[in-house]
């Protein structure tokens, strides 16, 4: 039997919605899938074994994985990035940056979808002025919760939500409600980083809600 060079370890705890975040949820479960795919794809399910498990101790910002024996942690991925961290590091060697989780006393970062832009974000500054810092370009207009150009999907939805941003405020709730968004989508342009979060910007047209009037 060989013995395998790397084992991607990808946390697949799930708790029921009402209780603490877990990464199964929040997109453990399709990523484990897709890197599956990608190894069967190679012919390397020897050498490179991707593996399941049970709660790996970090809940918030999932969901979390960890390559062995390079003791490297991913946080915050999603399916897509299934075939850049099998080519790059389980067969290249090389951590993928961007996808790196943040050390204990680093600041949450905001990850920006379908790019992948990442950049550090200080808890309770919004999405918007974090991106802006950053020089990372995310649609907007009013930056006054009215024009609703601003829209962005949570990944993981309302359980990506809670772990990453600050629950809405009145002003955003009744917005948001206006536009018959469901839950999981934010205004950037209000809603407040508290961990590290994925997002991605909300397609169609704005309108006027019939809250904000």
């Amino acid at each position: 039997m060989v013995r395998p060079q790397r084992i991607l370890v990808v946390c697949q705890n799930a708790r029921p919605p009402e209780a603490r975040a877990s990464c199964a949820p929040t997109g453990g479960e399709a990523f484990l899938a897709a890197v599956r795919c990608e190894l069967k794809k190679h012919g390397l399910k020897g050498p490179l074994r991707a593996v399941g498990s049970s709660c790996l101790g970090v809940c918030e910002g999932g969901p979390h994985c960890v390559v062995f024996p390079d003791a490297v942690w991913y946080s915050g991925f999603t399916a897509e990035d299934a075939r850049e961290i099998v080519e790059e590091h389980l067969l290249g060697g090389r951590p993928v940056e961007r996808l790196r989780a943040p050390g204990p006393d680093q600041e949450p970062h905001v990850r920006v979808l379908p790019d992948g832009l990442q950049f550090p974000a200080k808890p309770g500054a919004t999405l918007l002025d974090s991106a802006l810092d950053h020089g990372v370009p995310l649609p907007f207009g009013c930056q006054s919760a009215k024009c609703g150009v601003c829209r962005v999907e949570v990944s993981g939805g309302a359980a990506g939500e809670a772990i990453g941003l600050h629950p809405p405020s009145t002003l955003e709730a009744a917005v948001l409600e206006g536009f018959g968004c469901p839950s999981g989508v934010r205004l950037a342009c209000q809603a407040r980083v508290r961990g590290p979060v994925t997002v991605r910007p909300s397609a169609g047209d704005a309108h006027e809600p019939s809250a904000a009037d």
